[in-house]
């Protein structure tokens, strides 16, 4: 990890856009690919990509580098709950 503070350094490195094999570091690695999966997973499959994959980010990832990778995901998911509030029940599952 660079000099920057890990509060600093991780949210530096979700916004530098990144990808998860454009960097050396195999902790930067893991924690691109978390948080691009999660970013890019559709509302029904955001469950279950964290079931399956939190418990490894969880082993090897720092816990600042972790603790953003919940936040990412629970972000994630409060949109896709206000997306669906915003639809009405009667649009859930229509728009794509």
């Amino acid at each position: 990890m660079p000099e920057n503070s890990a509060a600093d350094y991780w949210p530096a490195l979700d916004r530098s856009g990144k990808l998860d094999h454009e960097v050396n570091d195999l902790h930067d690695a893991i924690f691109l690919f978390a948080v691009r999966v999660l970013q890019g997973a559709k509302k029904d499959e955001l469950p279950e990509i964290w079931k399956r994959y939190a418990p490894h980010w969880r082993r090897r990832l720092i816990r600042e580098a972790f603790v953003y990778v919940q936040t990412v995901c629970s972000v994630r998911y409060a949109s896709f709950q206000a997306q669906t509030r915003d639809d009405g029940p009667t649009q859930i599952g229509m728009a794509h």
